[in-house]
């Protein structure tokens, strides 16, 4: 018989407590792969309405914004989970094109600029603020 999957009432806030990890505890290839993972799912929600878009207009429509506001909700979980504060996730995707767009960083005013184009180069900003 297999191991049975609930835990009596007074043990589950242990058990959960040692599973969860806050923001500050989480490695920083583990960030990397979830800010990898908004980007390639932004890229894909983006090719299949740009897809849709060819055949008849679904922008501004119900299933557009349902889409776009799971996809944000989804961004801000993220955030939340590696202690982005500053949005830059968001800025990341939107502003600067997934790091397509030449934008540049700057850390701080003596320091030169730099584009990030890569999700650790995001983290570095994110850890930094």
């Amino acid at each position: 018989m297999g191991k049975c999957c609930l835990l009596p009432r007074e043990a589950a806030p242990a058990k959960a407590a040692n599973h969860r990890k806050s923001p500050t505890n989480m490695t920083d290839k583990h960030a990397i792969t979830l800010i990898e993972t908004c980007v390639a799912q932004y890229k894909r929600l983006s090719a299949a309405f740009d897809a849709i878009d060819k055949v008849f207009s679904v922008a501004n429509t119900e299933i557009h914004e349902a889409a776009w506001s799971a996809f944000d909700k989804y961004v801000e979980a993220v955030s939340e989970l590696i202690g982005d504060n500053g949005k830059w996730i968001d800025w990341f995707i939107y502003e600067a094109k997934c790091g397509e767009k030449d934008l540049k960083y700057r850390a701080s005013a003596k320091s030169r600029p730099v584009q990030i184009k890569t999700a650790k180069q995001l983290l570095w900003i994110i850890k930094s603020k």
